[in-house]
């Protein structure tokens, strides 16, 4: 499941609307926000919440003004 994200990512330059996984995937909402939030405590993606949806993003894609200020550059 990680590796077809990763995938799904990859191919959009690093950052992809958590609804488009979903698109992308087909799976349920349910399981995309399940693989993702694993992903995201293991460290593989960044969530970033963007009002109602978020935005999933490799670690190196995060855009610059979304980065914590006590985040290691």
């Amino acid at each position: 499941d990680e590796t077809r994200v990763l995938r799904l990512l990859d191919d959009n330059g690093g950052q992809l609307r958590q609804s488009k996984v979903v698109e992308g995937t087909e799976w349920s909402k349910s399981k995309v926000s399940r693989v993702l939030s694993r992903m995201a405590d293991e460290g593989t993606v960044a969530k970033i919440n963007l009002g109602r949806e978020n935005l999933i993003a490799r670690p190196e894609s995060v855009p610059e003004h979304a980065r914590s200020p006590f985040d290691e550059s």
